[in-house]
């Protein structure tokens, strides 16, 4: 345990646990992995478990403040929102309606 209240690496049955946790070990506390000198963007991970890649205050579970790359299948098994513009570089296949806005 550090100085400034706690933070401990724990062994258990299938998995190694990290927790970042206050003196009273009840309350939850953030936890930053940095591998800069700054200290101040990473993999981040708030008493929400929603986990920020180079954002510090993730409001999803899973919130990247930069490009996402992904390689290899992805599926989505919701809506999807596109913000800005999206490029196709491949086929493009739709199961179901079609709706064209602004053409």
């Amino acid at each position: 345990m550090d100085s400034n209240g706690g933070f401990f690496f724990k062994s258990e049955t299938d998995y190694n646990r990290i927790k970042s946790h206050g003196t009273a070990t009840t309350s939850g506390r953030n936890l930053l992995i940095s591998a800069n000198n700054s200290g101040d963007s990473g993999l981040f991970l708030n008493s929400s478990n929603n986990v920020g890649i180079g954002i510090n205050s993730p409001g999803y579970k899973l919130h990247v403040s930069g490009t996402l790359g992904v390689t290899g299948a992805t599926t989505l098994s919701s809506n999807a929102s596109v913000g800005g513009n999206l490029t196709v570089g491949g086929d493009l296949t739709v199961n179901g309606t079609t709706t064209a806005l602004n053409t």
